[in-house]
């Protein structure tokens, strides 16, 4: 018999410009929306034991994104940010059957608002 072992990867890159407005100001919570439009670069890889089979593509990317600053002090210019995005990519591969690549991400962090 013979058989091997098959390990399928996408790598996924991105880099978008974005902007974002902010809705709602409470007492220490800011809500936001945004949008992010760029490039999208994917390696589509199939790994058959030592062998491999990849496919390089290009494409736009699109990626809003919601949530929220809360403030860390009374006056202060530190918050902490989490947002919830969806990426769309139009990276279509043909060889391994992907008409496109969607992702769906948290983004969670330290910011400076800047006032």
């Amino acid at each position: 018999s013979i058989y091997a072992e098959l390990f399928p990867y996408a790598y996924n890159y991105g880099l978008t410009f974005s902007a974002e407005y902010y809705f709602l100001e409470l007492k220490r919570l800011t809500v936001f929306g945004g949008l992010g439009l760029g490039a999208a670069y994917n390696k589509y890889t199939f790994y058959y034991n030592v062998y491999l089979d990849e496919d390089k593509v290009w494409g736009v990317l699109v990626r809003p994104n919601m949530g929220g600053l809360l403030s860390l002090g009374k006056r202060g210019r530190w918050a902490a940010r989490v947002s919830l995005c969806y990426d769309y990519a139009t990276t279509r591969s043909d060889n391994f059957e992907y008409k496109n690549f969607t992702n769906l991400g948290i983004d969670a962090g330290i910011a400076l608002v800047l006032r």
